[in-house]
């Protein structure tokens, strides 16, 4: 008698959440605000022999399982996302066989908080972020955890009416720390363009910056070209005027730039480098 081996995998699990709507970058439904739990819905999606969904957030590792009540069933995850800004839940369904479906990447918006973004915070979350250039030269944000952990990356850029074109910011350098864009509370990001330009790029507050807002920054007389530039560190306010300040190297040399006020900088001086010989 001959034996029939089930090899086909179940459909995609379908993922629906009243609480954080899905969409995509530039495009997101209001979610809830960060600290608020969320229910998240995971449906077979067509699939009557589905006995199990394995689940994760921000991670492909998949390390939670659920059960349904019945085979082709739906189960409730309930969850409190980890940061503001760009989350995503990955979904595989099970058979009874064990075939894995392909995974379910559910991208939702956790709103930030009523609060002024923290250093160097951009979800909104009171937590450190890091943006990142890929190889193929788009902008990439990286949520962190408590700990110390980073997240899924995600497109940190937006466009508004239209997509931010592939390879953007191949070749930029970019820094993050201080509110440089009209004092709304966002952390924002400052790039050296392949033009050798100094931008301010505003963030959103949703992790991510928009990129038809940009401003250029302007430097002093004296100062050297932004084009030499091959570092650029963003500080924060080290002067306690209130402005973010900034590093950048040139050459051989460091300089300091201050005195932040509307799309320039107003000082600009040389760091002298003094090396000191430390005793074993």
């Amino acid at each position: 008698m001959p034996v029939h081996v089930d090899k086909s995998a179940p459909n995609a699990p379908s993922v629906t959440s009243p609480q954080y709507p899905g969409g995509k970058a530039g495009d997101w439904a209001e979610g809830a605000k960060y600290g608020t739990t969320g229910e998240f819905t995971l449906g077979a999606n067509g699939s009557n022999d589905t006995v199990e969904y394995a689940y994760s957030f921000d991670t492909t590792s998949f390390v939670n399982r659920i059960k349904p009540l019945d085979a082709g069933g739906a189960a409730i995850v309930r969850f409190i996302p980890t940061h503001a800004g760009p989350n995503v839940l990955y979904v595989k369904a099970k058979d009874a066989t064990g075939n894995l479906s392909t995974q379910t990447a559910y991208t939702f918006f956790v709103e930030p908080r009523d609060t002024v973004d923290g250093r160097m915070d951009l979800t909104g979350d009171q937590r450190p972020d890091l943006p990142a250039i890929d190889g193929a030269g788009n902008l990439r944000v990286f949520p962190s955890f408590s700990g110390g952990r980073l997240g899924q990356s995600l497109d940190g850029a937006d466009l508004v009416g239209g997509a931010v074109p592939a390879g953007y910011w191949k070749n930029a350098l970019i820094t993050h720390h201080g509110d440089y864009w009209g004092g709304d509370g966002f952390q924002d990001l400052i790039a050296r363009m392949p033009d050798g330009r100094l931008w301010v790029y505003p963030g959103s507050g949703r992790g991510g910056v928009d990129v038809a807002k940009r401003m250029e920054l302007s430097l002093p007389s004296g100062s050297p070209a932004s084009a030499t530039f091959t570092r650029i560190l963003s500080v924060g306010d080290i002067t306690g005027d209130g402005h973010p300040d900034l590093f950048a190297i040139a050459g051989a040399d460091l300089w300091f730039f201050d005195g932040y006020t509307g799309a320039a900088m107003s000082g600009a001086r040389k760091v002298k480098v003094v090396a000191t010989r430390c005793s074993p």
